[in-house]
């Protein structure tokens, strides 16, 4: 972000690892705001980037599946 001189843009960590169940959340900083996010009462559509897995998506679902009804594009 520095190299991009945007180094206020906030970054949030996601899972260290991978789902150990598909029925468990990793729950992170990542997948905490992407449900934080998708719950505001906002019509505007969500749009999150990934660098890498999926994990803070799934475990986002798993942590309030409610969001799967939000406009969310990943």
């Amino acid at each position: 972000l520095s190299l991009l001189k945007m180094e206020e843009m906030p970054v949030f960590r996601g899972s260290e690892k991978a789902l150990e169940s598909e029925n468990v959340a990793m729950e992170s900083e990542g997948a905490r705001l992407i449900v934080e996010e998708a719950m505001k009462e906002d019509d505007r559509p969500l749009y999150i980037a990934f660098l890498g897995p999926l994990t803070d998506m799934a475990s986002a679902l798993l942590m309030e599946p409610a969001i799967a009804a939000k406009n969310i594009t990943v």
